[in-house]
């Protein structure tokens, strides 16, 4: 299955054309998660 990203910027070709249905999510993210998802 091709979808390719729309893109405002030029980006390599390969991460434009990877796509995945669960890629994104409408949920917000915790603060919390977020700060240890960057500490590690």
């Amino acid at each position: 299955m091709e979808k390719p990203a729309q893109t405002d910027y030029p980006i390599e070709e390969i991460l434009r054309r990877r796509w995945s249905p669960r890629a994104f999510s409408d949920r917000m993210v915790e603060s919390e998660k977020l700060q240890s998802l960057f500490e590690a």
